[in-house]
């Protein structure tokens, strides 16, 4: 966190395909909702052409946000994870990930707190951590 917050993280940018976040949510993700009896749907509007990005970095966030859907989703639920890419002129774009799940949820009060380091909602609950999902 520190070396984030610095600004002094180094990205390497690698060609990142589809098929290679696929590969990675099947190998990584699929075995946590399995745990659970969750069933994970991936939607995308697929696309051979790569994207430049830091491999380790991208499967961090999607590791992330989805294993706190898979923390927060009762046992039988369903997580989401659907992304679109927009191409735009001089080799730009943008790639909007969504992940929705059938989980706990955050109150609309929560919301305006929930990028706050150490803060949880529900902190009672049996699925915990640091709170520092979303910062």
């Amino acid at each position: 966190m520190s070396k984030v917050e610095s600004g002094k993280i180094i990205l390497k940018p690698e060609p990142y395909t589809d098929d290679d976040l696929h590969k990675y949510v099947n190998a990584v993700i699929v075995p946590l909702c399995n745990e659970k009896n969750l069933e994970l749907k991936m939607t995308s509007l697929r696309r051979e052409t790569p994207v430049m990005l830091d491999h380790l970095r991208f499967n961090q966030i999607i590791f992330n946000l989805l294993s706190n859907a898979v923390k927060y989703t009762p046992e039988g639920g369903l997580v989401e994870l659907y992304w679109k890419r927009t191409d735009f002129p001089g080799e730009r774009v943008t790639l909007d990930i969504m992940v929705r799940d059938n989980g706990i949820g955050m109150s609309e009060e929560y919301q305006k707190h929930m990028f706050e380091s150490f803060s949880q909602e529900h902190e009672q609950t049996a699925a915990t951590g640091a709170g520092l999902g979303l910062t």
